[in-house]
């Protein structure tokens, strides 16, 4: 694994579920940047909803996710719907395209995964554990984060 900082402005990324871990991720996405969001899931949170009146990067496709959504250009896809079997597919058939993937449900089908980050006046640290500890890398943030800050003054 190694860190990278992105610029994903007008990035296309797919997201497949528009659950509670979609809408988070859309929007620590939008708060850094502007990608070419779409999401496809038959049902969508009313956050996702109200992300997608507020963006115009943020385009919603109402229905179940088909492996033909993959065929457009998305540099990035991420599947986190409540269906392990449907994460999957996703995710072998966006690494077979090539397309960085990080699958909510299964993090060895993952090539990408999503740190915790903190900015603190300008200085951004992400910290991963490869998806092993969620929990541990948001303790490791937060203390970042509060070091940082009594430092600054």
């Amino acid at each position: 694994m190694y860190p990278f900082n992105l610029q994903l402005d007008g990035v296309d990324v797919l997201f497949v579920g528009a659950g509670a871990v979609a809408t988070r991720r859309i929007g620590e996405l939008l708060s850094r940047s502007r990608p070419n969001i779409t999401v496809v899931a038959p049902i969508v949170s009313a956050e996702i909803e109200e992300l997608a009146r507020t963006y115009s990067s943020v385009r919603l496709v109402k229905r179940p996710f088909e492996l033909a959504d993959l065929e457009d250009n998305y540099r990035i896809a991420i599947a986190c719907t409540s269906d392990k079997v449907l994460n999957a597919d996703v995710g072998r058939r966006a690494r077979e395209r090539g397309t960085w993937v990080n699958v909510a449900s299964d993090r060895a089908l993952s090539t990408l995964h999503f740190p915790a980050v903190a900015d603190v006046d300008g200085v951004l640290v992400a910290v991963s554990t490869g998806a092993v500890s969620p929990k541990l890398a948001k303790a490791v943030k937060d203390a970042i984060s509060e070091e940082t800050k009594k430092n600054k003054k």
